[in-house]
């Protein structure tokens, strides 16, 4: 049987991946990259602006 889930992560995966793996809350990240919590939000659905991205990239060591 096929797994019914993607194998490879997506940008949104890799972020979410380094938040736990840094132990950084949604709101540290937001204080730290300069961010209002909707643009975090939104990087997680899935919807990527280049400038937050660069941002929360560097809280995260990406």
């Amino acid at each position: 049987m096929t797994p019914e889930f993607p194998l490879e992560d997506n940008y949104a995966d890799v972020l979410r991946k380094a938040q736990r793996g840094w132990g950084v809350s949604d709101l540290e990240i937001c204080r730290q990259a300069s961010l209002q919590p909707r643009a975090w939000a939104a990087l997680l659905e899935g919807r990527a602006e280049e400038a937050p991205l660069r941002a929360v990239a560097g809280v995260l060591h990406l």
